[in-house]
């Protein structure tokens, strides 16, 4: 029974004191189910909350302390505080809570998050299976421990962004945000990662923890690679393609401009690969170009770049290599295609190599490299300064297809340096007037057959005419 009660009483149950007092407090309580008012033990106190009602339709949550003073007091005392807002600012603070637990666990990503000493505190099912740790064991140890990063080149250890953050950036990252790193799981196996970081602040500003963000590009990583990997190399051959090589011509003509250093630009056509592709059919073509390419490649050392231009040529870029030194290399080359014999469908082959060299000078540009090196092997100097381009071909002969080394353009011997200039301009003066010569004549001979056959077609119609007037 209620002895008494002061006015908050009065003004939270809506009724004055005297209709109040000398009520049973069950009457108050809007619970069926009430178990009654906990007595506690004298000098102690209990807690408990409880549906009050005012009215039929008006209802309240009230914390409900009752204390007893001394022994011999028969009275307790009864505390009531309506929490009505308290708990509906918790019930709506759990819904929030539920329904970002559920956004958490549905997105893709992996999400860590930890507080201000960047210990964890929770990890979304995304994140347990990215790391191998579930949140029960990775809860309060260090980041480091669960979100290991490495380099994909290099395989040092990186750290991680949320550390960096927590220490209000004192220490600036290695890398950029949203760049790609390894991350090495808990049974030691690696996926490539992509992640972001945000700090979680309080009401005043203060970082008082992180959120971590991460997704597995593993499989896009591989597919970028293989993109890029398509996009600079021949599919038929492997080597590098056209557009790949240009690149590192222009890289390597920076790299003179720099540093300096030799390098030698080789161009390579194929001789007899038409006769081969005609009569086999370009099945036996392409295999041929498969072959030649893994012969070039065992000629050269993993520094040079090999690339197919297009259809049967080739460019070769040798580093650190003099003219001088890179003639013997080519020779070499020369020679394996020489020696090499291509057998399809019971048909042996015999195909041949026309290289050209020039080297790579400061006074180059990328544009005239590519040039020089489409034009190398027909090219010759014809004026002074002009840059020697030394040429190596192979042409067929009258007996038996046989093939032997241009005159013009012959390489020295290794060791022997290259020639002068000057005597390969006279060689090709000497060459030209030659060539002048024997076209002349040529043309004189077929001159002189054009007019014996027209005086004899002359005489034939004469002789034909006269006959026909002795006849008639």
């Amino acid at each position: 029974m209620l002895a008494t009660c002061n006015p908050g009483a009065e003004r939270l149950f809506g009724l004055p004191a005297g209709l109040l007092i000398g009520q049973p407090l069950d009457r108050l309580v809007a619970e069926r189910n009430w178990a009654g008012l906990p007595l506690p033990e004298a000098g102690s106190e209990t807690k408990q909350e409880v549906l009050f009602s005012r009215n039929e339709h008006d209802q309240f949550v009230a914390e409900l302390t009752v204390s007893q003073g001394a022994l011999e007091d028969e009275h307790y005392t009864c505390l009531i505080r309506d929490i009505t807002e308290r708990r509906r600012i918790e019930q709506q603070l759990f819904q929030e809570k539920m329904l970002a637990q559920v956004t958490l666990a549905s997105i893709g990503d992996g999400v860590i998050t930890t507080g201000p000493d960047a210990r964890v505190r929770y990890l979304n099912p995304v994140a347990e299976q990215l790391t191998g740790w579930s949140e029960e064991e990775a809860s309060d140890r260090p980041l480091d421990e669960i979100y290991c990063l490495f380099d994909e080149v290099t395989g040092e250890g990186l750290l991680n962004p949320v550390s960096a953050m927590l220490r209000r950036y004192r220490q600036a990252l290695s890398r950029q945000p949203g760049s790609m790193s390894q991350l090495r799981r808990r049974d030691g196996s690696e996926v490539t990662v992509q992640d972001a970081v945000a700090p979680i602040r309080d009401a005043e500003g203060h970082i008082i923890g992180a959120v971590l963000t991460f997704r597995d590009v593993t499989a896009n990583r591989r597919l970028a690679r293989e993109l890029s990997h398509q996009a600079a190399h021949d599919t038929l051959t492997g080597l590098v393609n056209r557009k790949e090589f240009e690149r590192r011509v222009a890289h390597a003509l920076q790299r003179h401009e720099s540093s300096g250093g030799e390098q030698v630009l080789c161009y390579m056509d194929l001789d007899q690969f038409k006769i081969v592709n005609d009569t086999c059919g370009h099945a036996a073509g392409d295999e041929l170009l498969r072959q030649l390419a893994k012969l070039f490649q065992s000629h050269i050392r993993s520094s040079d770049v090999l690339a197919r231009l297009g259809g049967d040529e080739f460019g070769l870029l040798l580093s650190g290599c003099t003219l001088e030194e890179a003639v013997p290399i080519v020779e070499g080359i020369r020679t394996l295609v020489e020696e090499y014999r291509f057998s399809w469908e019971g048909k042996t082959f015999a195909v041949g190599v026309s290289i050209g060299l020039v080297p790579v000078e400061r006074r180059c540009s990328a544009s005239t490299c590519c040039s020089a090196r489409q034009t190398a092997p027909v090219m010759r100097p014809r004026m002074p300064g002009a840059t020697v381009f030394i040429c190596i071909r192979r042409r067929r002969c009258p007996d038996a297809g046989a093939a032997r080394r241009d005159a013009v353009g012959q390489p020295p011997a290794p060791g022997a340096g290259c020639r002068p200039a000057a005597s390969i301009r006279a060689a090709n003066l000497s060459d030209q007037r030659a060539r002048q010569s024997a076209r002349l004549r040529g043309a004189g001979a077929a001159a002189g057959q054009r007019r014996a056959g027209d005086s004899a077609r002359r005489v034939y119609a004469g002789r034909r005419a006269l006959r026909s007037g002795l006849g008639d």
